[in-house]
């Protein structure tokens, strides 16, 4: 999939279908430390889409429901 208007002049989000995983690795948690990540999660859609703390680029939620409406791709089922 091309690039998706992210309503931030000159900016695009990329899109594409993947397994969802784990973050891994043996350098994780340093770099987390470094770049000052307490944490991680994935983010359920329909928390996306009250948008309660700030997410980038706006309107997430509402762009990846047009992705799948335009490409036909189906978000899979519970992990």
């Amino acid at each position: 999939m091309g690039p998706r208007e992210s309503g931030a002049a000159g900016l695009a989000c990329y899109v594409s279908p993947g397994p969802r995983r784990e973050p891994g690795g043996p350098d994780l948690a340093a770099s987390h430390a470094s770049d000052g990540i307490l944490g991680w999660r994935w983010w359920p859609r329909e928390e996306l889409a009250r948008e309660a703390e700030p997410v980038w680029p706006p309107g997430l939620a509402r762009l990846l429901d047009a992705w799948e409406a335009e490409s036909g791709h189906r978000r899979p089922g519970p992990a």
